[in-house]
């Protein structure tokens, strides 16, 4: 398999397709860049029902193991950057949710346009494989999320209870793949707003950083 075809699948969006070929790709050979592909597309195919966080740290963890010493660092930087964007576009979907819960006479029911807007993920640091997979997916680093994906769901509190419950699991389970990086990602996730994984503990963090920000949940 090409990883250009992969990487041409996950710019059009078909993430579902892209991960087919990372499949196939590792019955041949195990390689770090194959895992870290397959966990972005799993990571963009979380709305649908046979995908899960744990499938996503796994990927993360083989590729962590696979990589050599001098693309650690790298592959770590890819990683979190990949988890950024995804949980900040996890906390817009939540709060458009939310918005639209006031907004419409039902306020239980999906309706109307929801976007996400993909992110680029960075491309400052390295020239290999895993730069190479990542530079390329400039759709790779959102959510593929769809109205029909949405749906299967339920109605708005249920979709935000998936959202937040999925958000607080990737975030909690990273810790056995960013090892001694982990702190210094958590904190950065706190003070920018982007998930509240223990009420107390947020609430007194955030309020040392700024009072006014907005929390997740």
């Amino acid at each position: 398999m090409s990883k250009e075809l992969a990487i041409i699948s996950i710019i059009g969006g078909r993430y579902a397709e892209a991960e087919k070929m990372y499949g196939e790709e590792l019955k041949i050979s195990l390689t770090p860049d194959t895992y870290f592909g397959l966990a972005l597309c799993k990571m963009n195919l979380l709305f649908e029902n046979l995908r899960n966080v744990d499938e996503i740290i796994y990927c993360f963890e083989k590729s962590m193991n696979l990589v050599n010493a001098e693309q650690k660092s790298e592959l770590e930087d890819k990683i979190i950057e990949l988890c950024n964007n995804t949980l900040s576009q996890l906390n817009a979907l939540y709060h458009q949710l939310e918005s639209q819960k006031s907004k419409e006479a039902n306020k239980a029911l999906l309706s109307g346009a929801l976007a996400i807007g993909a992110t680029l993920i960075g491309t400052s640091k390295g020239s290999g494989a895993l730069t190479a997979v990542a530079s390329g997916v400039a759709a790779g680093a959102g959510v593929g999320v769809s109205m029909e994906s949405l749906s299967k769901l339920g109605e708005i509190p249920e979709i935000q209870s998936f959202i937040k419950k999925t958000s607080i699991e990737l975030v909690t389970k990273l810790r056995s793949v960013l090892g001694t990086r982990y702190d210094n990602f958590e904190r950065g996730l706190i003070e920018t707003g982007i998930v509240n994984l223990n009420e107390n503990k947020v609430i007194e963090a955030k309020e040392t950083v700024e009072p006014k920000k907005r929390r997740l949940f």
